[in-house]
């Protein structure tokens, strides 16, 4: 028994500066892609990180839950679980990992994990290092052993290196501190975070003693903050299948969503195959990563 991809969603709409929009349109999207009744679903979990307005209560995911329609009032049959999971790049594994963990606890078999980033003044901002879209997968539990997420496994650097600071600065922007954000980067982000994700994979993979395993079986999808980070973690990690290789030439950098939309891309262009070894990767700025293996 694990928990499976059931499908994915984005929204890649340029013209859309709405994280909330954004959020919403991709949850449509994999909705529609799963062929589900969306009362099905039991848990939504937001792990978006720049929203509307630097809104931070009450949570985007009851937002988003009311803007779909899903078990809305009081009077509603079923009732659904929603949350705000932020961790940056790293959210999507975060929570399916809480998801994974519900599921083998309680008789929840429905999650739909949602993310999506944009300037908080709902407008393109140069400065602003992050693509403005969104992404959705819907995960479910299944009854086969064989399939699903296996040994989720996360690591963070020392806490004198973070790589990247977002903040409000209140003081710089005063009254028009909710449609701004100051985001710092330290030149060396990029090498020390490729450095501590290979470091990570190579950790995991011992742990799960997949280091004598053939890397041709074994694909890898990771987030993509910057360009060639997939090809330089791929090729000092060993494994030569990588799907999703161009998301940063794509979409720039999709943050929250980076991960999620590069399992889409790969799946849609047929590239990931029935009983294909995936171990998906996520690290961003903390430093922090994560590794899960997924049997498709």
């Amino acid at each position: 028994m694990g928990t499976i991809i059931k499908a994915t969603g984005v929204s890649i709409d340029g013209s859309i500066n709405s994280s909330i929009t954004h959020a919403y349109n991709a949850a449509e999207d994999c909705i529609a892609n799963a062929g589900i009744d969306r009362n099905e679903i039991d848990i939504i979990i937001n792990t978006g990180i720049f929203r509307d307005f630097n809104l931070f209560e009450p949570s985007v995911a009851i937002l988003i839950q009311k803007k779909l329609g899903i078990s809305s009032g009081y009077t509603a049959k079923k009732h659904t679980l929603s949350f705000d999971l932020m961790n940056g790049a790293c959210g999507l594994l975060y929570a399916s990992q809480a998801v994974d963990t519900i599921f083998r606890n309680s008789d929840m078999r429905k999650a739909l994990i949602i993310s999506s980033d944009t300037h908080p003044s709902n407008h393109k901002v140069d400065e602003f290092p992050y693509s403005h879209l969104g992404a959705a997968m819907l995960l479910e539990w299944d009854d086969n052993n064989d399939k699903g997420f296996r040994d989720f496994q996360f690591r963070t650097g020392k806490a004198e290196f973070s790589g990247v600071e977002s903040y409000m600065d209140t003081q710089a922007h005063g009254p028009r501190g909710r449609e701004s954000l100051s985001v710092h980067v330290d030149d060396d982000y990029s090498n020390r975070l490729i450095a501590f994700t290979v470091e990570s994979i190579v950790r995991y993979m011992e742990s799960a003693g997949l280091e004598g395993a053939d890397m041709k079986a074994i694909k890898l999808l990771t987030t993509q903050p910057t360009q060639n980070f997939n090809k330089a973690v791929t090729e000092s990690v060993g494994i030569t299948d990588h799907p999703a290789d161009d998301i940063y030439e794509k979409y720039g950098d999709a943050h929250s969503s980076s991960l999620n939309i590069a399992y889409h891309e790969a799946n849609s262009n047929g590239l990931i195959k029935e009983n294909d070894r995936i171990i998906f990767s996520a690290s961003s700025a903390g430093l922090t990563a994560g590794t899960v293996l997924y049997n498709n």
